[in-house]
């Protein structure tokens, strides 16, 4: 169980680093006419594309654990991360209707952590 948990936040700590670093490597991204593929790629997004790749590994660990509908509702929690990093990290707004959102998917996940044994 506690195996379990601590991959699920492995996942999520992954995502959100995975979304930030791909951000920051799409904000110092210099795409020429000559150079439209190679211009979207430096560290920040090679370091992205990295933690999406070891997010596949790690569900692939959680998926051999968990059911499927469950995991992908406790994973759900990566939108709330990706929200706060964005918010922390780069300093982006988050509006009260977002709130409303995060709680709404907090209400969920509680909901099927209740249900799970």
């Amino acid at each position: 169980m506690w195996l379990n948990i601590f991959l699920i936040l492995i996942q999520t700590f992954l995502v959100a680093a995975a979304n930030v670093f791909v951000k920051l490597g799409a904000m110092r991204s210099v795409v020429t006419p000559r150079n439209k593929l190679f211009g979207l790629i430096n560290f920040y997004t090679l370091l992205g594309l990295v933690c999406f790749g070891t997010t596949v590994l790690n569900l692939v660990f959680i998926l051999q654990r968990m059911p499927l509908n469950v995991v992908i509702a406790f994973l759900s929690i990566q939108y709330v991360a990706v929200t706060f990093a964005g918010y922390f990290i780069l300093g982006e707004k988050i509006s009260k209707t977002r709130w409303i959102g995060i709680s709404l998917i907090a209400f969920g996940i509680t909901v099927v952590s209740t249900t799970y044994a």
